[in-house]
């Protein structure tokens, strides 16, 4: 298993207690370079967030993207509804995070 760097624990959890109001969360995973362990000082956060009350990803994501500014710049978000996570044909970026994402708590 990867280990993730406290530091980018941490602004995850950060990230997670500043969107919590916005949307209910079921799970953030971390998927990407970190997730893979070939990330670089440069390298973004990609999170995927999982959430109930979600009907249209996109949206949900505009409607945290201040809350991103604030918090972390390098975090990189994608929203998908707990339904749609919950479907056992995933395709594209969805796959990516199931086959290599890290839930992070």
């Amino acid at each position: 298993m990867v280990k993730i760097p406290n530091e980018i624990k941490k602004v995850i959890l950060k990230f997670r207690t500043d969107i919590e109001n916005d949307l209910k969360i079921k799970k953030i995973i971390l998927f990407g370079s970190y997730a893979k362990g070939n990330y670089t000082e440069n390298s973004d956060i990609d999170v995927c967030v999982i959430a109930e009350n979600v009907e249209n990803g996109y949206l949900a994501l505009l409607k945290i993207i201040p809350k991103v500014i604030e918090s972390d710049v390098r975090i990189e978000p994608v929203v998908f509804s707990q339904n749609e996570y919950e479907i056992p044909l995933s395709f594209g970026l969805l796959k990516e995070v199931k086959k290599f994402g890290i839930e992070i708590n």
